[in-house]
């Protein structure tokens, strides 16, 4: 079973949207927006039912169920409890073993279900006066490694002078996905938030962590800091971050981004550098230990341009980009550590024949060193008969998969997804796609049902 994730440049957008849409000195639970967003009653939630069907050459073939459940209760701002489920789990239906084409991971674990509790903690608001307690096993989106761990947080309003902040305190017991052996773990950090200046917020954190497995004990301390601005009016904002690993410099990013006044242009700008090689680290700092592969320092620059002639609602829209990255030992490039070059152009029409139709195409020059390539994309998205249906051609130079450890190179993706309101909270989608690289093609096929209460 080998759940994709997402290409690198999707998470750069990511990353840049919600830079850009983050307020000063918020210091909120990020999995707390959603808890905001819930309207009474008090519980809310959304259940997905997905399968998906693969087959590569010869009778190589894999079929997979995967489903999930989300809940989330209370409000931070009206309820002195809130609350929250997260739950997943990835059943293997044809039995398959390890190796193949579809082999990954979860195959090492010989069960064919695999479950698993991402979240699933209780926050008091009216315990600590101001402030608040969270206790259970939850994930942090907003420190400098992404942690997962059953234990404890409390936060608290302060100030210094006039500028207003909060303090953060966290901690437990790290959770690996693959690594089941906890004994020795553990994992305790704290922040300070601060609305230092208008438009403008300080972050300062420390985490300490801890990690015993079969390469040794482990222990790590990660020092932070990142200052944040956006302009009153939210057209023009950045921000710069940098940290330290047990006393050395390990990654250091900038990221700006401007719009115009009628918002008919909009350009972003991010920058960021590996300072230092990791893979002696724990779990949560070596995203590769288990597969015995090292993150080599490098340096990673984008610049990205959209146009919309007379601003929104233009009848057509201009994407221009350009993508580098740098190894700063260029004799050391392997897997995972790759230098390239992307240029990209593409238009897209949002209302080429109807309101409901998007038509865009576009083309991406890379550059591997090696090799040249130029690759065309294009998706016509349309309403069709209830359906939101959408059937394009995307390509990748490098596209990772975590979950197998492997590297997929020059990767064409064919694609038709549909989706469906079925009335109520109820969704119906499903999709088709033809995928080949180098080494292996597939084809793919899945269903989904997703309920929202």
């Amino acid at each position: 079973m080998q759940p994709r994730i997402s290409r690198p440049l999707r998470l750069v957008a990511l990353i840049l949207a919600a830079a850009g849409a983050a307020g000063p000195a918020s210091a909120q639970w990020d999995d707390e927006e959603d808890v905001e967003a819930a309207a009474p009653p008090w519980l809310s939630g959304r259940a997905t039912l997905r399968y998906l069907h693969r087959e590569g050459r010869g009778s190589s073939q894999d079929r997979d169920l995967y489903g999930s459940l989300r809940l989330r209760g209370g409000s931070a701002s009206r309820d002195d409890l809130t609350a929250a489920l997260s739950i997943r789990g990835a059943w293997d239906a044809d039995g398959g073993g390890p190796g193949g084409s579809f082999g990954s991971l979860q195959d090492g674990r010989r069960d064919r279900f695999a479950p698993r509790l991402d979240e699933a903690w209780l926050g008091f608001h009216s315990l600590l006066g101001e402030g608040e307690l969270k206790l259970g096993r939850q994930t942090r989106w907003d420190t400098p490694v992404l942690l997962h761990f059953d234990g404890g947080a409390v936060r608290a309003p302060f100030a210094l002078g006039d500028a207003p902040g909060e303090l953060e305190v966290y901690a437990g017991v790290p959770e690996h996905r693959w690594e089941g052996a906890r004994s020795g773990d553990s994992v305790a950090g704290g922040a300070a938030d601060l609305a230092a200046w208008r438009g403008g917020s300080l972050r300062l954190d420390a985490v300490l962590l801890r990690d015993e497995n079969h390469f040794g004990d482990r222990r790590n301390t990660l020092y932070s800091a990142r200052a944040s601005h956006a302009a009153d009016d939210g057209r023009t904002g950045g921000s710069l971050a940098a940290s330290l690993l047990d006393g050395d410099a390990d990654q250091a990013s900038a990221d700006a981004w401007w719009a115009s006044a009628d918002d008919a242009l909009r350009l972003t700008l991010l920058a960021r550098a590996q300072l230092s090689s990791r893979g002696d680290e724990t779990l949560e700092l070596a995203s590769f230990a288990t597969v015995l592969r090292r993150i080599l320092p490098y340096q990673e620059a984008s610049l990205m341009a959209s146009w919309a002639p007379g601003g929104g609602g233009a009848p057509v829209r201009f994407d221009l980009g350009a993508q580098a990255r740098s190894l700063s030992d260029s004799d050391a490039a392997s897997e995972f550590n790759r230098e390239f070059e992307r240029y990209w152009a593409a238009v897209e029409f949002p209302e080429l024949l109807a309101a409901n139709t998007s038509f865009g195409f576009g083309a991406d020059l890379w550059d591997s060193g090696r090799d040249r390539i130029v690759a065309g994309n294009v998706e016509l998205s349309a309403g069709l008969g209830g359906w939101d249906c959408s059937l394009g051609s995307a390509f990748s130079l490098y596209q990772f998969d975590f979950y197998s450890a492997r590297e997929r190179t020059r990767v064409r993706e064919h694609y038709f997804r549909a989706r469906r309101d079925l009335g109520g909270d109820w969704r119906l989608s499903f999709g088709f796609g033809l995928e080949h690289d180098e080494e292996e093609s597939y084809r793919t096929g899945q269903i989904a049902l997703e309920v929202s209460f």
